[in-house]
C-alpha cells in the first residue's frame, strides 16, 4: 500500500490547477478532432454519392475491354 507522503501532498496541490487545466484544454480539443473527424467522413461519404450519380447520369458509356491485362475501363 502506498502512502501519501507530506512532500506528495503538497506537489500535489501545487500542481492540481494546471492538471485540471491541460485536461480541459485537451478534452476540447478531442471533441473538435472527432467533431472534424465526422464531417470529413460525411464530405466523403456525399462526394462518393456525387461520383456515383454523375456515372450513372453520363450519356457516354463507358468502354470495358477486357484482355490478358485484365479489364480496362475508357
Amino acid at each position: 500500500m502506498n502512502r501519501l507522503l507530506p512532500e506528495d501532498l503538497f506537489t500535489f496541490k501545487k500542481n492540481f490547477p494546471e492538471a485540471v487545466k491541460f485536461l480541459r484544454e485537451a478534452h476540447k480539443r478531442h471533441a473538435e478532432y472527432i467533431k472534424l473527424k465526422k464531417q470529413k467522413e460525411k464530405d466523403d461519404e456525399l462526394k462518393y454519392a456525387k461520383s456515383i450519380f454523375q456515372i450513372n447520369l453520363s450519356k457516354r458509356r463507358p468502354q470495358i475491354k477486357i484482355s490478358d491485362k485484365g479489364i480496362l475501363f475508357k
